[in-house]
């Protein structure tokens, strides 16, 4: 028969409690481990099992492949090239300079990729300061959920984008400064917006009308020439369409692609061309030469609107409320 050969064995608490002679070898019945003593350490070295639990603790991995068909939970930091994972993965940081592809959960702290990054589902939960940032495009195929903050060039998402779930009084705010980026582009707009009230910097509603020529803000044009609207070059114009706005709040039939298309005010405050004399709250009607002029009774669907600044040189430009009748 062959010769049986027994090691000393016991528990994991008992094997750490143990000082072994040098060159020792011990039996960690808790994990099915062995642990090689040096004489002086307690609890020696655990040895690597293939089927037991270990800790990697100061190890190098080169070109490691970390498999698991339930969760990897790591309380240290994942960087590499590329970093894949079919399952879930868990841990402080996950770092990846090139492509990294999880098809699970990320639980951590901080996610950084400088290549692309595909992702089924983000979870990020370790603080409420905790961020993603990435350099080049970040694509969440499920849902994301995020503690922190999210800076990215791009964020894509192929359903809904969801913010303000936590009913703050701002819901999104514009990180650069005033009056810099866009919602949507004349070319690439959204349907329909849904809200309950909008606020604007600049005061009048305009709309998009052909011009057969181009003019300068303020300028008053009526409905006739070769297209939509030309000058206004009649007193007391019946024809009267609007003044060119200068900065409109809101436009209307933006999409208009032809040549001179031009915003004319129809209500709100508006710069205009005027001649005076002009009292604040006259009633302003066509002067001809694109310009607008007091008139104490004016004739039916000549009004402007009224004048909201005295004026008394012979020409200049103030404001003008279109619509006020």
């Amino acid at each position: 028969m062959a010769i049986q050969v027994q090691f000393r064995r016991g528990t994991t608490a008992q094997n750490n409690a143990f000082t072994g002679a040098v060159g020792e070898v011990t039996v960690d019945t808790t994990v099915g481990g062995l642990r090689v003593h040096d004489g002086t350490t307690a609890g020696g070295f655990a040895t690597v099992s293939t089927t037991g639990t270990q800790t990697l603790t100061n190890k190098t991995l080169t070109a490691p492949t970390i498999s698991g068909g339930g969760v990897i939970n790591i309380t240290g930091n994942i960087s590499g090239n590329f970093v894949t994972a079919s399952g879930n993965l868990s841990g402080a940081n996950i770092s990846s300079s090139g492509l990294l592809t999880v098809t699970g959960n990320i639980t951590s702290g901080n996610i950084t990729s400088t290549g692309v990054g595909n992702i089924a589902t983000v979870i990020v939960s370790a603080n409420t300061t905790s961020t993603s940032t990435t350099t080049g495009a970040l694509t969440v195929i499920g849902g994301a959920g995020i503690a922190g903050n999210i800076n990215a060039g791009n964020l894509t998402t192929a359903g809904v984008l969801t913010v303000n779930s936590s009913g703050a009084a701002t819901a999104i705010v514009n990180g650069g400064s005033n009056a810099i980026g866009n919602i949507g582009s004349s070319s690439n707009y959204f349907n329909t917006a849904f809200v309950k009230a909008t606020s604007a910097q600049y005061a009048d509603l305009a709309e998009m009308y052909q011009a057969d020529a181009y003019y300068e803000p303020g300028t008053v044009l009526s409905f006739g020439g070769e297209y939509d609207v030309t000058i206004s070059s009649i007193d007391s114009d019946r024809r009267v369409a609007g003044i060119v706005s200068t900065d409109p709040a809101y436009i209307m039939n933006s999409v208009m692609d032809k040549q001179h298309a031009t915003a004319v005010a129809l209500v709100g405050k508006v710069p205009t061309r005027v001649i005076g004399p002009v009292q604040k709250g006259d009633l302003m009607v066509s002067a001809g030469n694109g310009m607008a002029r007091a008139d104490a009774n004016p004739a039916m669907g000549s009004v402007l609107g009224k004048a909201l600044e005295e004026f008394h040189g012979l020409s200049g430009v103030i404001n003008i409320v279109v619509g006020r009748l």
